[in-house]
C-alpha cells in the first residue's frame, strides 16, 4: 500500500505533461518507436491511478457494508467477531483482536482475538497500562510499531509477529477499548492503514456502546420481571387476614423493599386446636430467595400436620434447608404454637421476638439454636411463656432493626423496643402500622436504606 502512495505523489503531477508531450510527438512522423517507453509509463501510471481509485471506492463500499453489519446485532460477543472479521477486508493482518474496558474497574472485560496460539492467551489478555494495547488504552493514542523487537512496551504473544498497529476505541471522549493488529512482516502498516483503522474504530465504538446500552436495557427489564415474579411468590405465601383467637388480637404486615427479599410470616391453624405462628427470613434477594422461602413454608406446614412439637418441626425443616440449598444460603426462623395462654417456641437464629409484659417487664424469646441450613444435624431447645392480659409479643425481621438513615445509622433493637412501648394502648394493627411509620421516617422514606420489613403482633386481652 505504501508503494502506491509514494508513486501517486509523482504520477499525478507528471501525468498531464506526459500526455501532452506524447500527443505532440505522435504528430511527428516516425516518432512512435521513440516515445513507446513514455507511452508505456503513462499507461502504467493510469492503471495505478485507476487501481487506487477502485481501492478508494472499495473501501467506501466496505465502510458501508461493515457499518450495516455492525448495526445488525446487539450481542456483544457476536459484534466483536464482526469487528475483527470485517477488518480483514480493510487491512490485512496475521493476528489481531478487539479489547474492551470495564469503565467501573478499569480492567479489560471482553475480548475477541484471532491468529494466536491458545498457550499465548494469557499474554494477549493484558491489563490496562500493560503492553502496547494497554498503553493505547491509557493514552488514547494510536501506535504503529514497524519492528516490535525495538519497542520495550511489546509483550510477545506470538513469535512470528514483527510489526503491530493499535488504535483506541473512543466514544464521547472516553476510551472504551482498543483494536490491535499484528503482522509477520516488518513495516507492514502505514499512515493510510492508521487512518482507515481509526475511522473504523470510531464506527466500531458506536456499535459497541449501542450494544452495551441495549444489553443494560434488557438486563434491567429482566431484573424488573424477576422482581415482579418474586413479589408474586412472596405475596402468595403471606396470610391475607389474621385469624380470630379467643383472648387475643393478632395482626401482621409485610412491606417490600425495592429488591424483593425472602421475608415470610404465617398463621397456621393446628389440627389439635391452637395456632402456629411463624416468621422467617432467607439470605439473598430476588426470585431465588422467594423460591427458597416458598420451600421452607411448604416444609414447615408439612411437618406441622404430624402434630410435632416446635423443636421437632424445626429440626425437620433444618434438614430440608440443608439438603435443598447451596452452600452459603441460610434461613433464620422462629416458630411457636399457642394453646390457650401457653406459647411454646423455637428460635432458629432469628431476631428474638420482644415480649412486653403488662407490668412493662421486657423479655426476648431467644431459646432455640442455629440458623436453618448451617449444619445437617442440628437440635433445638424449646422455650415457653405464659401470657397474661396486657402482654404484647412483637415478631419482626431484620429489615426493621437494620433499616438505616442516610448517614448509615441503624434503627436498632433499642429504638424498636421504645417504639413498641410508646404504642401501648393502640389496637394491634395500629401498633404495627405506627412502628412501620417510625422506621420509614427514620429512613427518610427511602427504600434505598430499607430491606423487606415484616411485623407480627400478638396481644393478650
Amino acid at each position: 500500500m505504501s508503494e502506491v502512495t509514494d508513486i501517486l505523489e509523482n504520477i499525478r503531477s507528471i501525468a498531464d505533461s506526459l500526455a501532452q508531450e506524447l500527443s505532440v510527438e505522435k504528430r511527428v512522423q516516425g516518432s512512435k518507436g521513440e516515445f513507446a517507453e513514455v507511452e508505456q509509463q503513462l499507461a502504467r501510471a493510469i492503471d495505478l491511478i485507476k487501481e487506487h481509485e477502485r481501492r478508494d471506492e472499495l473501501i467506501d463500499n466496505l465502510y458501508y457494508s461493515v457499518g450495516s453489519k455492525l448495526n445488525s446485532t446487539f450481542n456483544l460477543d457476536e459484534l466483536l467477531g464482526i469487528i475483527v472479521d470485517s477488518l480483514n477486508k480493510l487491512i490485512g493482518f496475521d493476528a489481531g483482536g478487539v479489547f474492551l474496558v470495564n469503565q467501573d474497574n478499569c480492567e479489560i472485560e471482553a475480548e475477541y482475538i484471532v491468529g494466536y496460539n491458545e498457550n499465548s492467551f494469557e499474554q494477549v489478555h493484558q491489563k490496562v497500562g500493560e503492553g502496547i494495547l494497554g498503553w493505547v488504552i491509557v493514552n488514547g493514542s494510536s501506535v504503529n510499531i514497524s519492528d516490535v523487537a525495538e519497542d520495550e512496551r511489546y509483550i510477545s504473544a506470538r513469535p512470528e509477529t514483527n510489526s503491530e498497529l493499535a488504535v483506541p476505541m473512543i466514544n464521547e471522549g472516553r476510551v472504551i477499548g482498543c483494536i490491535n493488529l499484528e503482522s509477520d512482516r516488518k513495516n507492514a502498516f502505514d499512515a493510510e492503514d492508521i487512518a482507515i483503522l481509526e475511522t473504523y474504530a470510531t464506527q466500531a465504538s458506536l456499535a459497541v456502546e449501542r450494544a452495551r446500552l441495549q444489553q443494560e436495557i434488557w438486563k434491567k427489564k429482566r431484573l424488573e420481571e424477576e422482581v415482579a415474579i418474586a413479589r408474586k411468590i412472596q405475596v402468595s405465601l403471606l396470610p391475607h387476614t389474621a385469624p380470630e383467637i379467643e383472648g387475643f388480637v393478632l395482626a401482621g404486615m409485610n412491606e417490600p423493599s425495592s429488591e424483593v427479599g425472602g421475608d415470610y410470616y404465617d398463621f397456621i391453624p393446628l389440627a389439635t386446636g391452637g395456632l402456629g405462628l411463624a416468621i422467617a427470613d432467607v439470605s439473598g434477594k430476588g426470585i431465588g430467595a422467594a423460591l427458597i422461602i416458598s420451600g421452607v413454608r411448604a416444609a414447615l406446614r408439612g411437618e406441622i400436620r404430624h402434630n410435632l412439637q416446635p423443636h421437632q418441626v424445626i429440626h425437620k425443616v433444618n434438614h430440608f434447608v440443608y439438603e435443598s440449598t447451596e452452600m452459603g444460603s441460610f434461613v433464620t426462623a422462629f416458630y411457636g404454637i399457642l394453646i390457650g395462654k401457653q406459647f411454646t417456641y423455637v428460635n432458629a437464629g432469628h431476631n428474638p421476638p420482644i415480649l412486653i409484659h403488662n407490668d412493662d417487664r421486657l423479655e426476648l424469646l431467644e431459646s432455640g439454636g442455629l440458623i436453618l441450613g448451617f449444619e445437617e444435624e442440628q437440635y433445638y431447645e424449646q422455650g415457653m411463656v405464659t401470657f397474661k392480659a396486657g402482654d404484647s409479643l412483637l415478631f419482626y425481621t431484620d429489615g426493621v432493626t437494620e433499616a438505616m438513615d442516610p448517614g448509615g445509622v441503624e434503627y436498632g433493637l433499642d429504638k424498636l423496643i421504645r417504639t413498641l412501648r410508646e404504642t401501648k394502648g393502640m389496637k394491634a394493627q395500629e401498633r404495627i402500622k405506627s412502628i412501620h411509620r417510625s422506621v420509614a421516617a427514620f429512613s427518610h422514606g427511602s427504600k434505598e436504606w430499607m430491606d423487606d420489613l415484616t411485623l407480627m403482633l400478638l396481644y393478650c386481652l
